[in-house]
């Protein structure tokens, strides 16, 4: 009598099918890994572009504020740089966010986040100098204006380097252009502090509140310097 195939038992069926439904499943990748590294090298210039917006938005506020005779204490003024400061803030967020996941860049995460902390700094210097204006008087007698545009210039060619401070590398003549810059708005900061300190203005407290208004702008050189000297070090580094 020919032997019969076993049938095969429902039960060890069911063991198979409940062991095939907890494996997980299979997934092979949809691109290569030097399609993948390839990929990201494209991409990486995405973190340049948030150094480039938020060096714009500070640019921006510079010009609408030191560009323009009365700007800097006219009535809209702080409600055009508070938006353009969250803006700041908001790019600064989200390159932090970024950079925590991501594992290639075009320069160091840290040496990223810096130089996007020190473009804040400025931003938020141009609120205080805004600021302190607000609270004096708009129809001085001294060369404030000479302050504004050497400050704006100063602000205008330090935006210009953040988002690529490997250009200094390239371009010997950016340091000579960020020294006479800087030079040019410490010359005109002291040329009213002279005034104010020689009586030839106001001789009220409004001379309290000029004074106030100069160490914002003191605060603010200082902004710009140590973005220099960081987009220095950055180089340096990756040299």
């Amino acid at each position: 009598m020919a032997s019969q195939a076993p049938t095969p038992s429902p039960l060890a069926f069911h063991a198979t099918a409940t062991a095939e439904s907890q494996r997980p499943p299979l997934i092979l990748p949809k691109r290569t890994l030097a399609a993948r590294i390839r990929s990201l090298l494209a991409d990486r210039n995405r973190f340049s572009q948030f150094l480039y917006r938020e060096s714009s938005g500070v640019r921006e506020v510079a010009e609408s504020l030191l560009g323009e005779r009365g700007a800097l204490t006219g009535p809209a003024a702080q409600t055009r740089i508070q938006h353009c400061l969250a803006g700041v803030w908001r790019e600064k967020a989200t390159l932090t966010a970024e950079l925590c996941d991501s594992a290639i860049t075009p320069l160091d995460g840290e040496d990223l986040r810096m130089l996007a902390c020190l473009l804040t700094s400025v931003m938020e210097a141009l609120d205080d100098v805004q600021a302190a204006a607000s609270r004096s008087e708009s129809g001085w007698d001294w060369p404030l204006k000479a302050l504004c545009r050497a400050t704006l210039e100063y602000v205008t060619v330090v935006c210009e380097l953040i988002p690529e401070p490997l250009e200094l590398t390239r371009d010997s003549s950016r340091m000579a252009l960020l020294a006479s810059r800087s030079m040019a708005m410490r010359g005109a900061r002291r040329a009213c502090e002279s005034t104010v300190l020689d009586g030839r203005g106001p001789t009220d407290c409004r001379v309290l509140a000029q004074w106030s208004l100069l160490e914002e702008f003191r605060r603010l050189h200082t902004c710009l310097d140590e973005a220099c000297l960081e987009a220095q070090r950055v180089v340096l580094k990756n040299s």
